[in-house]
């Protein structure tokens, strides 16, 4: 028996957003591989407003979207182009609180520069 994962809305507009940025290959989670352009949400978490099951979740995800490995200054223009278009295409999914550096260790233990975002949707 095959069991088939259904990608949730809002996962599949993130995803859809990171598609329109021809440098990156989007995912819906995390890649077995990471490699240069990968770019995936993580669900941080949700949040009914006011308590009530009955209303609309709020959704928090981390975007995570990584840049080529290697040389720094490189990996810094790199960012600071993608930095911006990035962040346009996921606000059309929701509301984009931050953009930050970070350092993603991938399973075989190498380190890849990368940029975060904080997307609620």
């Amino acid at each position: 028996m095959t069991t088939t994962v259904e990608v949730i809305p809002e996962v599949a507009a993130i995803v859809a957003a990171l598609e329109t940025i021809p440098e990156l290959t989007a995912y819906p989670a995390t890649p077995d591989a990471i490699t240069d352009g990968a770019a995936w949400p993580i669900w941080s978490n949700t949040v009914w407003t006011g308590g009530k099951l009955c209303r609309s979740p709020v959704s928090t995800y981390d975007v995570v979207a990584i840049l080529p490995a290697g040389y720094t200054p490189e990996a810094v223009q790199i960012a600071g182009g993608l930095r911006d278009r990035i962040y346009l295409a996921l606000r059309a999914v929701g509301l984009v609180e931050i953009a930050e550096p970070v350092m993603v260790t991938a399973a075989e233990g190498a380190s890849m520069p990368a940029i975060r975002y904080r997307l609620i949707t």
